[in-house]
């Protein structure tokens, strides 16, 4: 535990993009607990070669899942090295307690193999020498304005006719205490994906960087998840126009600043690499339950660090863009409305709970402080019944998880002499709507599109368009 809380605060503080050092502390915290369990098996009487082959054993089981799973979700090469690496070199000394030879061959050559081959299509993944994804810069022409930028994405909240026909929730007490800000809900507004790094991407960027038909590798994911993290055109041209750039990280991969931001502020020591680890161990597992999950955990501190950040900035001579990503709607359910945790799947905790939690932090956080702002207070994309969706085919989603999944919250706050997103706009249209009121300059917002988009699209059916106009149509209005 003192082993796991020490990489806790450094980890917390290096954030995941160091992901080889994070690995190696991960790796080193849980032999300090094989360690000591071998110890306790010891002293409990058993027999020492029995020991060492039981630890290496539950080691390795404990971790082949592991490093797989951190190369693939983070797409390090080192991950998937250690993959191939300490996964077997960790068994491979106990294996020799075994004394018939030929047996500890045929253990250790399982290990190897077994250890190895996950890892073999994202090294030949990585390996390639470019991304295909590279986003255009953005002109938006010549300023003449420049209006404070402030962006709160909260993740996967469903749009406010949703929330009536799938949950009997009425969002209006939210969304008129928004419009006393002058922050106006856009009441059937689509997101542009289905998933949340191709989502912002599209915003940030004003292009549609994954296409049907085509497929993808995992430096093609990586340079998304870097555009989400700020390395995009939006945040390029304003800081080009003299915008300071603050960027308050979620604590998932894929919305943890890039190199681009002039301020990073990180939250939280958990971050999600560290819990894919925590969950996939048997020895710390229990470490996850009684810390919780860093996506709604982090909703309080994430807010908290944007309305400091908010005050700042309106007195503040510079232009200010501000981009803040809370995982909060998002699964894992463990708030209740007042923000309190419970054990996670309580009966406390639903949705809705989360939305309510979320929605006074947000209220709280720009409260008194937007006045002279534009600001985009936005979902990445809506809910899902039927999660099991997401990782499938698109061409399997029934209408009604499209429904769910694209359409989204969103509300904007512009200047009264700047153009106003029709009621059906998507979000890269809110978003350029935006940044163009921001530089004062006369918006020409891209062509609307919208996707499903599968987990990884490296597959070439992993992205599939919907028919807008048809899905428009489907909506009920508020």
């Amino acid at each position: 535990m003192v082993a796991y809380r020490a990489y806790a605060v450094v980890a917390g503080n290096l954030g995941s993009r160091v992901n080889l050092v994070q690995l190696v502390m991960l790796a080193g915290a849980t032999m300090i607990v094989l360690v000591f369990l071998a110890i306790a098996l010891h002293k409990a009487g058993l027999d020492g070669n029995r020991v060492g082959f039981a630890a290496a054993a539950s080691f390795w089981l404990s971790t082949q899942s592991t490093w797989f799973g951190l190369g693939a979700l983070t797409g390090s090469l080192a991950a998937a090295v250690l993959a191939a690496v300490l996964t077997p070199v960790a068994a491979t000394a106990a294996c020799y307690q075994i004394r018939n030879p030929a047996f500890r061959t045929l253990v250790l050559t399982f290990i190897v193999l077994s250890g190895s081959l996950p890892t073999i299509g994202p090294v030949v993944s990585l390996l390639r020498s470019d991304p295909t994804v590279e986003p255009v810069a953005m002109d938006f022409g010549t300023p003449t304005a420049s209006r404070d930028l402030i962006v709160v994405v909260l993740d996967e909240y469903a749009r406010g006719d949703a929330l009536v026909e799938d949950f009997g929730f009425d969002n209006r007490e939210f969304t008129d205490a928004l419009a006393e800000e002058g922050i106006d809900v856009v009441p059937q507004a689509w997101a542009n994906s289905s998933r949340t790094i191709t989502s912002i991407a599209t915003v940030m960027s004003g292009q549609y960087l994954v296409e049907p038909g085509q497929t993808y590798n995992l430096r093609d994911r990586r340079r998304i998840a870097a555009m989400v993290g700020g390395d995009n055109p939006m945040a390029d041209l304003l800081r080009a126009n003299g915008y300071r750039y603050t960027h308050i990280e979620g604590p998932a991969v894929d919305v943890e600043c890039s190199s681009s931001p002039d301020v990073c502020i990180g939250n939280g020591l958990i971050d999600e690499t560290t819990t894919v680890w925590l969950q996939s161990n048997p020895y710390v597992g229990l470490v996850t339950w009684s810390l919780g999950h860093p996506f709604p955990n982090t909703a309080d501190d994430i807010l908290g660090s944007l309305q400091a950040v908010v005050e700042e900035a309106s007195t503040n001579s510079q232009p200010d863009f501000v981009y803040a990503h809370v995982l909060s709607p998002h699964i894992p359910l463990e708030l209740d409305s007042s923000c309190d945790r419970h054990q996670m799947f309580a009966e406390t905790n639903t949705y809705i709970g989360q939305i309510q939690c979320v929605n006074g932090l947000v209220l709280e956080a720009l409260a008194g402080s937007v006045d002279e702002a534009v600001v985009v207070v936005t979902g990445d994309h809506g809910t899902v019944d039927d999660r099991s969706v997401l990782d499938g085919d698109p061409a399997n989603w029934t209408q009604v998880d499209i429904k769910q999944r694209l359409g989204v919250f969103s509300a904007v706050k512009l200047a009264p002499e700047c153009s106003t997103p029709s009621d059906d706009a998507t979000l890269v249209t809110i978003f350029h709507l935006a940044a163009a009121c921001a530089l004062g300059v006369e918006p020409d917002p891209p062509v609307e599109r919208t996707f499903i988009v599968e987990g990884i699209p490296t597959d070439a059916n992993g992205i599939l368009e919907i028919d807008l106009d048809e899905l428009r149509s489907t909506s009920t209005k508020d």
